[in-house]
């Protein structure tokens, strides 16, 4: 091995029984050193690790050994006891018991044979290797220990193998207020453990990991351990790349195209097939790899790998190659098509000098070298990089805050993304603000990654301007005059003059309109000037086919559809200046179950329905060529069309989505389809003026999951083509007609008003299905007349009722206070109007406090300033620290007891940061203005010299107060602490912050270089002569003064860095 590893806990407590049994002297100290060395050489490979001929060999062990004998003998005899022999003995003779523990767990790893827990931990190091393993056991303990007392669990967690038990567990984890509130800052972790023990049990890895680790061969002989490991592991030996990754031509060209959705998906799939399981869908495939990929793109990568089969609609791993189909060439047209496709330069994001990308396309990302070809937009490059970002520097990005340092939230956990405008998910419960600029976008980037400390160069974007895309040509059909003015053009009478005049199929006249739609809604959607396609004006409806084909992303759009939107806009501009005989009437009395008609192609329909369930990839040779023997086979005869026009044939014969055409059919069955239809026809028989493709599809995505209907675009795809006779279909809904007003704000009003009371989230939800919930909270959070009740309940801010009388002895009432005093909580608020007016707080007495100051700040809100709780002068935006200070900052002298009442009086706690800026604290009661400090900063820092030797202390480390300067006041922990903090030139104070009762911190010295207690406490933690554990660590802290508590947030990321500067320290 290349690097010396350093000894673990279990090894030492090998080493000290058989040092034990050489004291006993009942066998050779020789015989027991070589069986000490093959326990230990065992043990190594058992945890998974390679080992060569040196490892823990005869020779180390007794070298060892002669070192755990100074730790045994307390004195050094022939080779000094390290730190870690001197614990064991200490353990071994303090508290026999945990060491007695501890040696049968080292002897359970010795014979290969894990208990549940081990298991898990062997499983998660190899399965996800970057989760935070102290993490993620601690979280297993909390949640075990909740769920014991609440008797969801009867045995211990990980001796629970039922997996609707451990559902049960995380339904009640995600779910219970009092649990997350409680455990809010280990949330994260929770989840995750969650999430990991949940993939562990569904992969039955209890039963396999001892299995997969059960030794089959002496490991005494280094050379036979050897052998055996490189039999276990063939494909993964010094780090390279599995031979069974790229197999074939197909799979480079895939590898190139998504390269690192490929090796998500390769991975997962093969880890699927490893733990046993059958096959998996393309759904619960997405969810699998965290949704990094659309699933059209999982689709086209497994059914070309050379890896991966199909059965019954379900993936598997194939170790042997998987021959899909023969390599086809691509035929002569498209690679002149593509020869003349003018070349356009790519410019490169430049992280040093952040300008203006409006109107600017991505391109391709490079992360590390793994290149990402397949990005539709910015906000998918912002969320592709950051998944990546997430994967390596999980710990260092910033939750709950801003990546920038001010501004909203950017970053979070599903509670915190109730409050963006536009998350994104991007690692299980995490979830990624997405609603800005291309240029705030690449600012946020650049921001995340001086976080990460990544250099630039490691991620280039490729971009290119809109105004650098090669037009298409323009629809270049003259006018010949306008023959509508008095007929009502729509997609009905554009559907007649196809069918009647053109001699088209229905199929082919569905596609067309379809085109025309979607191409009026991109034109509605991005505010062009002229946005009219189905217009009597045939001068508006040209001018909006030039604008749409002036467009570099619509122009791409009409690329991978080839020419769809181009050819239906010929067809419209046509029909526009056609003789209006050709048009007739035709009935719209449609149920909207209209189905491709055979006639238009029926035996392309019958292929379609029978060998591509799933869609066929235009542009795709592959399936090209699959549906030449599939035609072929069914017919008898050999398809004579060429390439081009089979292509054209199938986009008629069904839907087109993500390039894909799809043959309704088999997109849902009968049942489905017809209860799916029915509930959005009751639904508008109902009163509801709208239906959002989300709430739809969240409704029924149970029943979509057999069938390949994978997201609400999907589905709005579909119900535009099945019924867009009979509903209008805008970006996000469906209505009865294009004339319809959406305001889901106006519905959100309407339901709370007619409600009158507070509602919780449930309920709204209840009553609203139609519109996304995610939707509903942003309405409510964004809106200041929806008024939060605290708890999970909003109510319309007209449920309070006050008369113009009532509002003006409220105004009366904060005037005075302001006059008073500056200021006036809400909580005061509400007290002087019980007090003063009864009769109104009793009319109101179902809303809260906070509902009612809210409620009074909806109204008021123009005539004084409402800063959380503090209401203050219009314009003069008081804080509450800022009431603190102007406290402070006024009196000479004040106690503890009398900030304590300031606080209850603002129903909040004593801001002490503003506190000790302001005043200064002699004792543990008393303050003084800071003028009254006079302190000999030059003599103060040499007596704390004397304490500090090094480059830190901790406050309760200092009680000689007597040796201080005078300073006009006793000194005590209190005036030393407050010292440090502001007026020290040599030292500075860092702390979790100032408590009420207790000095806790480090006093360190400003030339030590730490920049937070952070750092302070990863050196503190890596001096000490304790295990680095989380509980020992924390009881350490604790009665050395660091902390008041036994608490302190990423614990579990310090003990992490303390070990590797304590494993630094002992190697040099």
């Amino acid at each position: 091995m290349g690097t010396k590893l350093a000894w673990s806990r279990h090894e030492a407590a090998i080493l000290l029984d058989g040092y034990i049994e050489v004291l006993k002297g009942e066998l050779p100290r020789l015989h027991i050193i070589k069986r000490v060395s093959a326990d230990l050489r065992k043990m190594a490979i058992n945890n998974g690790m390679e080992i060569d001929d040196i490892f823990r060999n005869e020779n180390g062990i007794s070298f060892q050994m002669q070192s755990m004998e100074s730790a045994y003998c307390g004195r050094t005899v022939m080779k000094a006891a390290t730190l870690l022999f001197t614990e064991i003995v200490t353990l071994y003779k303090e508290n026999h018991g945990e060491f007695e523990k501890l040696l049968k767990e080292a002897r359970t790893m010795i014979d290969g044979k894990l208990n549940n827990r081990e298991s898990f931990l062997s499983w998660l190091a190899e399965v996800m290797p970057t989760a935070p393993i102290e993490a993620v056991l601690a979280s297993c303990d909390t949640i075990e220990q909740f769920c014991l007392k609440l008797r969801i669990l009867k045995a211990p967690l990980f001796e629970t193998t039922d997996l609707d038990i451990l559902k049960t567990v995380q339904k009640t984890v995600s779910q219970n207020k009092i649990f997350r509130i409680v455990n809010k800052k280990q949330l994260k972790h929770i989840d995750t453990a969650m999430f990991c023990l949940l993939k562990y049990v569904r992969e039955g890895n209890r039963e396999k990991v001892n299995e997969k680790i059960a030794p089959t061969q002496d490991v005494s002989d280094p050379k036979q351990s050897e052998t055996q490991i490189v039999s276990e592991r063939p494909q993964e030996v010094a780090g390279k790349v599995p031979e069974l990754y790229v197999r074939t031509e197909q799979d480079r060209r895939l590898i190139a195209k998504y390269p690192l959705v490929y090796k998500r998906i390769f991975f997962s799939l093969r880890d699927m097939f490893e733990c046993g399981e059958g096959g998996t869908t393309i759904a619960a495939l997405s969810e699998r790899i965290n949704h990094i990929a659309r699933c059209a793109d999982i689709e086209d990568i497994l059914d070309n790998v050379s890896w991966s089969t199909c059965e019954d609609r379900r993936y598997k791993f194939s170790e042997e190659i998987s021959r899909h189909d023969e390599p086809v060439e691509v035929s002569a047209g498209l690679l002149e098509l593509e020869v003349m496709q003018p070349k356009v330069e790519f410019n490169v994001v430049d992280f040093n000098n952040i300008g203006d990308y409006s109107y600017t396309k991505p391109i391709s990302i490079s992360y590390f070298d793994d290149r990402i070809t397949d990005v539709a937009s910015w906000t998918d490059v912002y969320v592709k990089l950051v998944s990546n970002l997430y994967d390596d520097y999980w710990s260092s990005i910033p939750v709950g805050k801003s990546f920038t340092g001010s501004g909203r939230v950017d970053f979070g956990n599903k509670e915190i993304a109730r409050t963006m405008t536009a998350p994104k998910p991007i690692f299980m419960q995490m979830y990624l603000e997405t609603n800005l600029s291309a240029t705030n976008i690449l600012g946020k980037i650049k921001a995340l990654l001086d976080i990460c400390r990544v250099d630039y160069e490691n991620v280039i974007i490729e971009y290119q301007r809109k105004s650098d895309t090669v037009a298409m040509p323009r629809v270049t059909i003259a006018q010949d005059s306008p023959m509508y003015s008095g007929m009502v053009i729509d997609s009905n009478s554009f559907t007649a003059f196809l069918s009647n005049h053109e001699g088209m199929a229905d199929g082919t006249c569905r596609s067309y309109v379809s085109a025309i739609s979607t191409a009026e809604h991109y034109a509605k959607e991005h505010y062009f000037e002229h946005h009219q396609l189905f217009t009597s004006d045939w001068h508006e409806a040209k001018a909006t086919v030039d604008a749409l084909f002036s467009d570099p992303v619509f122009i791409e759009y009409n690329n991978r559809q080839h020419n769809r939107f181009y050819v239906a806009m010929k067809k419209l501009l046509l029909f526009l200046r056609a003789d209006t005989s050709a048009v007739i009437a035709t009935d719209t009395s449609t149920t909207g179950e209209s189905v491709p008609q055979p006639g238009a192609d029926e035996t392309y329909l019958n292929v379609l329905t029978q060998n591509f369930c799933k869609g066929f990839r235009l542009g795709s040779p592959i399936e090209l060529r699959k549906f030449k023997r599939c035609y072929e086979q069914m017919n008898e005869k050999v398809l004579e069309d060429d390439d081009a026009t089979i292509e054209r044939n199938i986009s008629i014969c069904g839907i087109l989505y993500e390039d894909k055409v799809f043959v309704p059919q088999t997109m849902l069955g009968d049942e489905t389809r017809e209860r799916l239809f029915t509930y959005i026809q009751k639904s508008f028989d109902e009163g509801k003026t709208a239906l959002y493709y989300q709430a739809l599809f969240n409704e029924f995505s149970e029943d979509f999951l057999d069938y390949f209907i994978y997201n609400a675009d999907m589905l709005k795809a579909y119900l535009s083509f099945m019924l867009g006779k009979k509903y209008f279909f805008g970006r996000s809904y469906l209505s009865i007609n294009a004339n319809t007003t959406v305001d889901p704000i106006d519905e959100v009003r309407t339901c709370l008003k007619e409600y009158a009371t507070p509602m919780t989230y449930d309920s709204m939800f209840d009553n609203l299905p139609h519109i996304p919930q995610q939707k509903i909270k942003q309405i409510l959070a964004t809106n200041g007349e929806f008024i939060s009740n605290g708890r999970g309940e909003y109510f319309h801010v007209s449920a309070v009722h006050f008369s113009d009388e009532e509002m003006d002895n409220i105004v009366e009432i904060i005037a005075s206070a302001i006059e008073e005093k500056k200021f006036l909580s809400g909580n005061e608020l509400v007290e002087a109007i019980k007090s003063k007016y009864p009769y109104i707080y009793e009319k109101n007495s179902i809303f809260s406090v906070v509902g009612l100051r809210d409620a009074i700040k909806y109204h008021l809100c123009h005539e004084f300033s409402f800063s959380g709780n503090i209401i203050s002068r219009l314009g003069s935006d008081l804080t509450m620290s800022d009431v603190f200070a102007d406290y402070c900052h006024s009196r000479d002298t004040f106690t503890l007891d009398e900030l304590s009442v300031l606080a209850s009086e603002l129903g909040t706690v004593i801001y002490f940061d503003p506190v000790y800026e302001n005043s200064l604290r002699i004792s543990h009661d008393r303050f003084v203005a800071k003028k009254q400090a006079h302190f000999l900063v030059h003599e103060t820092d040499a007596v704390l010299d004397r304490f500090c030797r090094g480059d830190y202390i901790s406050i309760e480390k200092i009680d000689g107060y007597s040796l201080f300067p005078n300073a006009g006041f006793p000194w005590n922990e209190y005036l030393l602490e407050h010292y440090a903090a502001a007026y020290s030139e040599k030292y500075t104070l860092l702390h979790t912050g100032f408590n009420a009762n207790k000095c806790v911190g480090a006093i360190v010295k400003k030339s030590a270089g730490f920049e937070s207690f952070d750092d302070c406490i990863v050196t503190v933690l890596a001096d000490s002569n304790i295990t680095l554990k989380k509980q020992h660590a924390l009881q350490y802290l604790c009665d050395e003064g660091y902390i008041a508590r036994r608490i302190y947030t990423n614990i579990e990321e310090l003990l992490i860095r303390a070990t590797a500067q304590r494993n630094r320290k002992e190697t040099n």
